[in-house]
């Protein structure tokens, strides 16, 4: 079946959007680990049970059926869980992540493919597993009849069958009803069993109202009563395909759209049912991301389906939770009671829908004044720091102001003599200039939603950053030109440099449109820590530090593999079982952090634990008795010692686990860094624990680089990598035995690396006191380099090598100079090694 593009946006919008759903769900389901009060478990069970119900809903109006049965299955098992928390067994967590994988899998097959077949047997095995779990918390006993089940007048607690035994069941009672002869049947038996029939039907129907009114409602209506809603919906939207004829598929898109809104907003609803009160331990920026997903998905359908009523006000809804996570309107008893207004309007809009009426305008544009004044102390705010600002007021006297406020600020500081209502005039027509748009109506609302909104593939932004690398490059020849050198004009240099700086901000803005949270990275990393301390036996906590830093996304994907081999070493050799622990008197509980933060132009991801540390004796036994090294190799620092465990086969575990023992994995993890022109540190002390560090560049495509020339090729090294550059004198070079040649800086002797040498080119100096020497530090291996004269400093823009040029030596890529000359850019961590063997050789 052909999609159109709309539909293929719109289904990867629900990829996009459940699978952050599922990674919220999963660290929730992790954290109830820690989780015994009854009534916590109860909380925590509704939050899990929404994520299911909210992708249950969102798989219905996509027609995912797969994905419906799996999530509506999992539902069932929770609901008994809510109904009844002291049920809960933590062993259940790992059927509830089954799901969630499952899901997950679903997800990438929509993502690819826009359907969700191809799982039909991992389905039936896991909703095996999911309908026996909900037998056994109900202990259902096969021989059971309905007569069991007790009389109608109560009717209340649990139901005692799995709904679709007893809808079996009904039809069974059905048909023979049909199939008897009126006269014959025993009508006191007949009775009974239909009382009881009712009375489970019953239960299930008060147990899935409890839940949400509009599933009941799907799973209960009479025919004449579903026949009407058909048709009422019909009229409200005319639905025909190409022949003229009723669509059924695009009625029932409707129908679904109603569902999934009202689950939506039960969703919002119990969020900020949950942040009136704002427990201590509770994530305010995790409980209004879940809000503004919900108001984000109802935009979405609504306008799918041309409810651009209703997708005006959730856009209104969704700016004004934006302005409460960026701190622009205070999240406080006002803020959440406009959000339910907000709610309950979008119900009688949807109610209105499925009603055939009206949707009420006058509601729509009260909430949008509502909201709007929301905004009212921040624009009395940027009024009174305009005020401060041009020196009119003091800030006390704004203050004082805003405090005893009943009329516009500027009319009360008139009043109060602090200022005159010329400086008030002068203010607002500064305040206009940098105040947003007010939302004057709905359809203006509208069009900042698209703006604000639009989704970019990553192949177009791609396309973008390498149209802004060329253009640094042509502004650099521009600039760089010889005829531009020569000019004396000042307004051309005034130009040239404003040219200058719009690049870097150019630059600036398209690389921030590449970055993204590493939350993302470091929540997958809660799920490896969790399988990992099951298999393992050990009990570990893990924090999340920094989650809101920012990096590229190139970067994201590629520092995945380094970081999951890091923390499944931290967790397999770094942190003791709990038995080591406690006889070492440590706390049972082992430790991880995970953290990440900006350092300069690089970002520091740090993986830290409170574990046994490494075993320096350990390592270096082992790497003798592999011939990594021998007796007589000496080692300046512990550092030295902890790069050991980075050689290809080094490994101290004593067997192959799932987990290691095979020596692989940190070999990998430091070529994979290296690659990302990075490097890794080690801090750790033996019985305290361990620090890894990964350090990489904000960005791969643009560096700032030092150019140099080694006879008539350019070469560029980035400036991250140099220490210092200097022309040494005769006696601060030193000849060994066998002709290498090393220098004598500081008290230091560094190896000297000429790379005329390496590329056997034909240099403009061949003694070391004539050219230049550039002191290179990379991951604390410090060597000189030995180049002919240093260009300068200037913005590189990283390309790959040629085809012809791939095998080359400690060549990391090239770039496009000023001048139009290809230079070619070296890799530090291969030249660093080079210097290492040269060094060891000595």
């Amino acid at each position: 079946m052909e999609i159109s593009e709309e539909q293929q946006q719109v289904l990867l919008e629900f990829v996009f959007e459940s699978k952050e759903t599922l990674d919220s769900l999963e660290l929730t389901l992790i954290r109830l680990e820690e989780v015994s009060d009854v009534e916590k478990i109860r909380e925590t069970m509704n939050l899990i049970f929404r994520p299911f119900h909210t992708l249950k809903g969102g798989a219905g109006f996509l027609q995912m059926e797969n994905i419906g049965k799996i999530t509506h299955t999992t539902e069932n098992l929770l609901q008994i869980f809510r109904a009844d928390p002291s049920k809960w067994k933590h062993e259940y967590i790992d059927i509830l992540m089954q799901s969630s994988d499952l899901l997950r899998q679903m997800l990438d097959q929509v993502e690819l493919q826009y359907h969700d077949k191809g799982f039909e047997e991992e389905m039936a095995d896991l909703i095996a597993v999911l309908e026996h779990e909900f037998s056994e918390l109900n202990q259902l006993v096969p021989e059971q009849t309905f007569g069991e089940l007790g009389a109608l007048p109560t009717a209340s607690g649990l139901p005692k069958l799995p709904l679709d035994e007893v809808l079996k069941r009904a039809a069974l009672f059905l048909h023979s009803l049909v199939q008897s002869n009126w006269e014959s049947i025993d009508s006191d038996k007949k009775y009974h069993d239909t009382i009881d029939l009712i009375e489970e039907l019953i239960r299930h129907y008060n147990q899935v109202t409890n839940q949400n009114e509009s599933e009941s409602q799907d799973l209960f209506y009479l025919p004449q009563s579903k026949h009407a809603e058909k048709q009422a919906l019909e009229e409200t939207m005319p639905v025909e395909d190409s022949s003229g004829e009723p669509d059924e598929k695009a009625f029932d898109r409707l129908k679904n759209f109603v569902t999934t809104t009202s689950e939506h907003l039960e969703n919002i609803e119990g969020t900020m049912l949950v942040l009136d009160k704002i427990p201590d331990d509770v994530d305010t920026d995790e409980y209004l991301q879940s809000a503004m997903r919900s108001f984000h998905t109802i935009k979405g359908n609504a306008g799918f389906l041309n409810q651009h009523l209703i997708e005006n006000i959730s856009h209104i809804a969704e700016n004004t939770i934006t302005n409460i996570q960026d701190g622009k309107i205070k999240l406080d008893e006002n803020a959440i009671a406009a959000i339910f207004q907000v709610v309950d309007t979008l119900r009688s809009a949807i109610s209105s829908i499925s009603k055939e009426e009206q949707v009420n305008q006058d509601d729509l544009l009260e909430v949008e004044k509502k909201l709007s004044a929301l905004d009212s102390e921040q624009d009395s705010t940027l009024l009174g720091n305009i005020l401060v600002k041009m020196g009119k007021v003091e800030s006390n006297d704004v203050n004082e102001a805003i405090k005893q406020q009943k009329a516009p600020l500027g009319d009360l500081l008139v009043k109060m003599g602090k200022a005159s209502k010329e400086d008030i005039n002068q203010a607002l027509t500064e305040q206009q200039t940098v105040k947003k748009p007010s939302a004057t109506n709905l359809m203006s609302q509208a069009s900042v939603a698209k703006m604000q909104d639009i989704r970019v593939s990553l192949e177009k932004l791609d396309h973008l950053f390498d149209l802004v690398g060329e253009l640094i490059i042509s502004e650099s020849m521009i600039s760089r030109h010889p005829a531009m050198l020569a000019m004396e004009s000042d307004s051309i240099k005034g130009i040239s440099s404003q040219l200058h700086r719009n690049m870097r901000n150019l630059q600036e803005i398209v690389m921030s449109i590449r970055m993204v949270p590493i939350s993302a990275l470091f929540r997958k990393m809660v799920r490896v820590v969790h399988d990992a301390s099951k298999k393992l036996g050990k009990k570990v906590k893990l924090e999340l530090v920094g989650e809101k830093t920012e990096v590229d996304k190139t970067l994201v994907e590629l520092i995945t593999d380094p970081l999951l081999h890091i923390v499944r070493n931290a967790m397999d050799h770094g942190i003791e079982s709990s038995q080591e622990r406690e006889a070492a008197g440590k706390p049972v509980e082992g430790k991880l952090v995970l953290e990440a933060k900006h350092v300069g132009n690089e970002v520091w991801i740090s993986v830290i634990d409170n574990g046994k540390g490494l075993d320096k004796e350990r390592i270096v036994q082992t790497a003798k008795e592999k011939y990594l090294i021998n007796d007589e190799t000496g080692f300046n620092s512990d550092s030295d010692i902890w790069k050991l465990i980075f050689e290809a086969g080094f490994s101290t575990a004593d067997t192959v686990t799932d987990f290691s023992g095979r020596g692989v994995g940190m070999d990998v993890v430091r070529r994979n860094i290296e690659k990302l022109r990075g490097t890794i540190d080690i801090n750790s002390e033996k019985g305290v624990g361990s620090t890894f560090i990964i350090k990489v560049p904000l960005t791969l495509s643009i560096i700032d680089g030092l150019l140099v020339t080694v006879g008539a090729v350019n070469y560029a090294l980035p400036t991250a990598s140099i220490r210092e550059t200097l022309q040494p004198k005769k006696e601060d070079i030193v000849k060994t035995m066998d002709g290498s040649e090393m220098l004598r800086i500081r008290k230091k002797i560094l190896p000297v690396i000429r790379l005329h040498k390496i590329y056997e080119i034909q240099p403009s100096f061949n003694e070391l006191h004539e050219g230049m020497l550039l002191i290179i530090d990379h991951a604390h291996h410090i060597f000189a380099l030995f180049v002919d004269t240093v260009k300068g400093q200037q913005q590189i823009v990283v390309k790959n090598l040629p085809e012809s040029m791939a095998e080359a030596p400690h060549l990391t890529g090239c770039t496009i100079l000023g001048d139009g000359q290809v230079g070619l850019i070296l890799d530090a961590a291969s030249m660093a090694k080079a210097a290492i063997r040269q060094k060891r050789a000595l």
